[in-house]
Protein backbone atom coordinates (compact mmCIF):
# COMPACT_ATOMS: atom_id res chain seq x y z
CA UNK A 1 0.00 0.00 0.00
CA UNK A 2 1.57 3.35 -0.98
CA UNK A 3 2.45 5.60 1.94
CA UNK A 4 0.13 8.38 0.75
CA UNK A 5 -2.78 5.98 0.50
CA UNK A 6 -2.13 4.67 4.00
CA UNK A 7 -1.81 8.21 5.34
CA UNK A 8 -5.13 9.18 3.73
CA UNK A 9 -6.87 6.18 5.29
CA UNK A 10 -5.46 6.92 8.76
CA UNK A 11 -6.32 10.62 8.43
CA UNK A 12 -9.87 9.81 7.45
CA UNK A 13 -10.23 7.41 10.37
CA UNK A 14 -8.82 9.94 12.88
CA UNK A 15 -11.13 12.67 11.56
CA UNK A 16 -14.05 10.25 11.78
CA UNK A 17 -13.30 9.34 15.38
CA UNK A 18 -12.95 13.02 16.35
CA UNK A 19 -16.24 13.93 14.65
CA UNK A 20 -17.97 10.95 16.29
CA UNK A 21 -16.73 11.93 19.76
CA UNK A 22 -17.72 15.55 19.21
CA UNK A 23 -21.20 14.40 18.24
CA UNK A 24 -21.52 12.27 21.36
CA UNK A 25 -20.28 15.23 23.43
CA UNK A 26 -22.96 17.53 21.93
CA UNK A 27 -25.72 15.04 22.68
CA UNK A 28 -24.32 14.44 26.16
CA UNK A 29 -24.23 18.18 26.82
CA UNK A 30 -27.92 18.47 25.87
CA UNK A 31 -28.87 15.55 28.15
CA UNK A 32 -26.89 17.06 31.03
CA UNK A 33 -28.50 20.50 30.49
CA UNK A 34 -32.01 19.02 30.43
CA UNK A 35 -31.43 17.00 33.61
CA UNK A 36 -29.88 20.03 35.31
CA UNK A 37 -32.90 22.19 34.36
CA UNK A 38 -35.47 19.84 35.89
CA UNK A 39 -35.30 21.51 39.31
CA UNK A 40 -35.22 25.05 37.92
CA UNK A 41 -38.08 27.43 37.15
CA UNK A 42 -36.69 28.24 33.69
CA UNK A 43 -36.68 25.08 31.57
CA UNK A 44 -36.39 26.83 28.21
CA UNK A 45 -33.08 25.03 27.57
CA UNK A 46 -35.09 21.91 26.73
CA UNK A 47 -36.18 23.71 23.56
CA UNK A 48 -33.32 26.12 22.89
CA UNK A 49 -30.57 23.50 23.30
CA UNK A 50 -32.12 21.10 20.75
CA UNK A 51 -29.55 22.55 18.37
CA UNK A 52 -26.90 20.48 20.17
CA UNK A 53 -28.89 17.28 19.53
CA UNK A 54 -29.19 17.94 15.79
CA UNK A 55 -25.55 18.99 15.61
CA UNK A 56 -24.53 15.90 17.58
CA UNK A 57 -26.46 13.53 15.32
CA UNK A 58 -24.93 15.18 12.24
CA UNK A 59 -21.40 14.89 13.65
CA UNK A 60 -21.92 11.25 14.66
CA UNK A 61 -23.14 10.38 11.16
CA UNK A 62 -20.26 12.31 9.58
CA UNK A 63 -17.79 10.55 11.89
CA UNK A 64 -19.11 7.09 11.01
CA UNK A 65 -18.96 7.99 7.31
CA UNK A 66 -15.34 9.17 7.52
CA UNK A 67 -14.34 6.01 9.42
CA UNK A 68 -16.08 3.87 6.80
CA UNK A 69 -14.56 5.55 3.76
CA UNK A 70 -11.19 5.56 5.52
CA UNK A 71 -11.42 1.80 5.81
CA UNK A 72 -12.60 1.45 2.19
CA UNK A 73 -9.83 3.73 0.91
CA UNK A 74 -7.20 1.24 2.09
CA UNK A 75 -8.36 -1.16 -0.63
CA UNK A 76 -10.05 0.91 -3.34
CA UNK A 77 -8.44 3.79 -5.20
CA UNK A 78 -11.67 5.66 -5.92
CA UNK A 79 -12.43 5.87 -2.19
CA UNK A 80 -8.95 7.26 -1.59
CA UNK A 81 -9.66 10.04 -4.08
CA UNK A 82 -13.01 10.69 -2.39
CA UNK A 83 -11.28 10.97 0.99
CA UNK A 84 -8.87 13.54 -0.45
CA UNK A 85 -11.76 15.72 -1.63
CA UNK A 86 -13.67 15.32 1.62
CA UNK A 87 -10.66 16.14 3.78
CA UNK A 88 -9.90 19.16 1.59
CA UNK A 89 -13.53 20.27 1.90
CA UNK A 90 -13.46 19.75 5.67
CA UNK A 91 -10.25 21.79 5.90
CA UNK A 92 -11.90 24.59 3.92
CA UNK A 93 -14.95 24.50 6.20
CA UNK A 94 -12.71 24.66 9.27
CA UNK A 95 -10.87 27.67 7.85
CA UNK A 96 -14.18 29.43 7.17
CA UNK A 97 -15.41 28.58 10.67
CA UNK A 98 -12.20 29.89 12.26
CA UNK A 99 -12.42 33.12 10.27
CA UNK A 100 -16.13 33.46 11.12
CA UNK A 101 -15.41 32.77 14.79
CA UNK A 102 -12.60 35.32 14.81
CA UNK A 103 -14.84 37.94 13.21
CA UNK A 104 -17.67 37.09 15.60
CA UNK A 105 -15.37 37.44 18.60
CA UNK A 106 -14.03 40.75 17.28
CA UNK A 107 -17.59 42.01 16.77
CA UNK A 108 -18.65 40.81 20.23
CA UNK A 109 -15.60 42.46 21.82
CA UNK A 110 -16.45 45.71 20.06
CA UNK A 111 -20.04 45.53 21.33
CA UNK A 112 -18.84 44.74 24.86
CA UNK A 113 -16.50 47.72 24.76
CA UNK A 114 -19.32 49.99 23.60
CA UNK A 115 -21.66 48.60 26.25
CA UNK A 116 -19.06 49.17 28.97
CA UNK A 117 -18.51 52.73 27.73
CA UNK A 118 -22.27 53.40 27.74
CA UNK A 119 -22.56 51.93 31.24
CA UNK A 120 -19.79 54.22 32.49
CA UNK A 121 -21.46 57.24 30.89
CA UNK A 122 -24.84 56.23 32.28
CA UNK A 123 -23.46 55.80 35.81
CA UNK A 124 -21.68 59.14 35.57
CA UNK A 125 -24.82 60.96 34.40
CA UNK A 126 -26.95 59.20 37.01
CA UNK A 127 -24.62 60.41 39.76
CA UNK A 128 -24.29 63.97 38.43
CA UNK A 129 -27.89 64.70 37.39
CA UNK A 130 -30.35 66.59 39.60
CA UNK A 131 -32.15 64.50 42.20
CA UNK A 132 -35.36 65.03 44.15
CA UNK A 133 -34.39 65.70 47.76
CA UNK A 134 -37.85 66.00 49.28
CA UNK A 135 -41.44 66.99 48.62
CA UNK A 136 -43.47 69.14 50.96
CA UNK A 137 -47.08 70.29 50.91
CA UNK A 138 -47.13 74.04 51.50
CA UNK A 139 -50.77 75.01 51.95
CA UNK A 140 -54.29 73.84 51.22
CA UNK A 141 -57.79 75.23 51.26
CA UNK A 142 -61.24 74.33 49.97
CA UNK A 143 -60.17 74.67 46.34
CA UNK A 144 -56.90 72.76 46.26
CA UNK A 145 -53.37 72.51 47.59
CA UNK A 146 -49.85 73.47 46.59
CA UNK A 147 -46.63 71.54 46.99
CA UNK A 148 -42.93 72.17 46.50
CA UNK A 149 -40.29 69.79 45.26
CA UNK A 150 -36.74 70.47 46.44
CA UNK A 151 -34.15 69.48 43.86
CA UNK A 152 -30.45 69.03 44.57
CA UNK A 153 -27.51 70.51 42.72
CA UNK A 154 -26.83 68.69 39.51
CA UNK A 155 -26.16 68.56 35.82
CA UNK A 156 -27.42 71.53 33.84
CA UNK A 157 -29.93 70.59 31.16
CA UNK A 158 -33.53 69.79 30.28
CA UNK A 159 -35.60 67.52 32.50
CA UNK A 160 -39.13 66.15 32.46
CA UNK A 161 -41.04 66.44 35.72
CA UNK A 162 -43.86 63.91 35.96
CA UNK A 163 -46.55 64.21 38.61
CA UNK A 164 -49.08 61.58 39.63
CA UNK A 165 -51.60 61.29 42.45
CA UNK A 166 -53.27 58.02 43.36
CA UNK A 167 -54.84 56.07 46.17
CA UNK A 168 -55.09 52.29 46.49
CA UNK A 169 -57.97 52.18 44.01
CA UNK A 170 -56.96 54.40 41.10
CA UNK A 171 -54.66 57.02 39.60
CA UNK A 172 -56.51 60.33 39.69
CA UNK A 173 -53.98 62.66 38.10
CA UNK A 174 -51.05 62.28 35.71
CA UNK A 175 -49.23 65.17 34.09
CA UNK A 176 -45.75 66.03 32.87
CA UNK A 177 -43.83 69.18 32.00
CA UNK A 178 -40.38 69.99 30.73
CA UNK A 179 -38.19 72.13 32.98
CA UNK A 180 -34.76 73.65 32.40
CA UNK A 181 -32.41 73.42 35.38
CA UNK A 182 -29.01 75.00 35.92
CA UNK A 183 -26.44 73.37 38.18
CA UNK A 184 -27.73 74.89 41.44
CA UNK A 185 -30.34 73.73 43.93
CA UNK A 186 -33.88 74.40 42.80
CA UNK A 187 -37.33 74.58 44.32
CA UNK A 188 -40.36 74.08 42.09
CA UNK A 189 -43.85 74.86 43.39
CA UNK A 190 -47.08 73.71 41.78
CA UNK A 191 -50.77 74.01 42.63
CA UNK A 192 -53.33 71.23 42.20
CA UNK A 193 -57.02 72.13 42.30
CA UNK A 194 -59.48 69.57 43.67
CA UNK A 195 -61.60 70.08 40.58
CA UNK A 196 -58.63 69.02 38.46
CA UNK A 197 -57.74 66.17 40.83
CA UNK A 198 -61.21 64.59 40.81
CA UNK A 199 -62.16 65.28 37.18
CA UNK A 200 -61.89 61.56 36.36
CA UNK A 201 -64.67 60.80 38.85
CA UNK A 202 -67.20 62.26 36.43
CA UNK A 203 -65.92 60.82 33.16
CA UNK A 204 -63.50 57.89 33.24
CA UNK A 205 -64.46 56.65 36.73
CA UNK A 206 -68.17 57.42 36.51
CA UNK A 207 -70.24 54.47 37.73
CA UNK A 208 -67.20 52.75 39.26
CA UNK A 209 -66.82 51.48 42.82
CA UNK A 210 -64.09 53.98 43.69
CA UNK A 211 -65.31 55.29 47.05
CA UNK A 212 -64.36 58.91 46.62
CA UNK A 213 -66.29 59.05 43.31
CA UNK A 214 -69.55 57.47 44.44
CA UNK A 215 -72.45 59.95 44.47
CA UNK A 216 -73.87 60.94 47.90
CA UNK A 217 -71.03 59.18 49.68
CA UNK A 218 -68.43 60.34 52.17
CA UNK A 219 -64.96 58.84 52.21
CA UNK A 220 -61.68 59.15 54.07
CA UNK A 221 -58.84 58.28 51.70
CA UNK A 222 -55.06 58.20 51.76
CA UNK A 223 -53.44 59.62 48.62
CA UNK A 224 -49.86 59.42 47.39
CA UNK A 225 -48.23 62.27 45.49
CA UNK A 226 -45.42 60.86 43.33
CA UNK A 227 -42.85 62.86 41.38
CA UNK A 228 -40.36 61.63 38.81
CA UNK A 229 -37.51 63.75 37.43
CA UNK A 230 -36.18 62.45 34.11
CA UNK A 231 -33.04 63.73 32.39
CA UNK A 232 -33.91 64.55 28.77
CA UNK A 233 -30.75 66.30 27.61
CA UNK A 234 -27.71 67.64 29.44
CA UNK A 235 -25.93 70.82 28.37
CA UNK A 236 -22.95 68.90 26.95
CA UNK A 237 -25.31 66.40 25.22
CA UNK A 238 -23.45 63.46 26.74
CA UNK A 239 -26.74 61.60 27.09
CA UNK A 240 -26.88 61.13 23.31
CA UNK A 241 -24.28 58.37 23.78
CA UNK A 242 -26.80 56.31 25.73
CA UNK A 243 -30.00 57.35 23.97
CA UNK A 244 -31.17 53.74 23.76
CA UNK A 245 -30.45 52.97 27.41
CA UNK A 246 -32.85 53.03 30.36
CA UNK A 247 -34.10 56.50 31.32
CA UNK A 248 -32.13 58.33 34.00
CA UNK A 249 -34.61 59.23 36.73
CA UNK A 250 -34.95 60.40 40.29
CA UNK A 251 -38.17 59.83 42.24
CA UNK A 252 -39.86 61.06 45.37
CA UNK A 253 -43.22 60.83 47.06
CA UNK A 254 -45.31 62.09 49.94
CA UNK A 255 -48.75 61.23 51.29
CA UNK A 256 -51.84 63.10 52.45
CA UNK A 257 -55.31 62.13 53.63
CA UNK A 258 -58.65 63.72 52.74
CA UNK A 259 -62.19 63.53 54.06
CA UNK A 260 -64.50 64.01 51.10
CA UNK A 261 -68.18 64.02 50.27
CA UNK A 262 -69.40 63.59 46.70
CA UNK A 263 -72.67 65.16 45.56
CA UNK A 264 -74.04 66.71 42.37
CA UNK A 265 -70.92 65.84 40.35
CA UNK A 266 -68.64 67.59 42.80
CA UNK A 267 -66.15 66.23 45.33
CA UNK A 268 -66.09 68.47 48.37
CA UNK A 269 -63.02 68.24 50.58
CA UNK A 270 -63.93 68.67 54.26
CA UNK A 271 -60.50 67.92 55.69
CA UNK A 272 -56.98 67.73 54.27
CA UNK A 273 -54.00 66.47 56.26
CA UNK A 274 -50.41 65.93 55.07
CA UNK A 275 -48.90 62.68 56.32
CA UNK A 276 -45.33 62.84 57.58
Amino acid sequence: MPYSKKFIAISSTIVGVVLFLLGIANIGFYVYSVVDAQDKADQSVIFWYLFFVFMGITLVCAGIYFIWIGYKSRKEENYAELVKYLLSGLAAVLVVMILAGTFSEWSAAKKRSKRIEQEEVRNSLAAEMHHIDRIEINKFDQTGFSFSVHISEGLEGSYRLKTSIDNKQAVFLEEAEEVSLDNSKTRITRHISFEQLFQKCFDEFQGSNIYVCIENTGAKSLFTLKLQLILIEDKEQIITKIRDEVMLTSTGKTEFSMDTFTKNRQVKVNDFQPVD
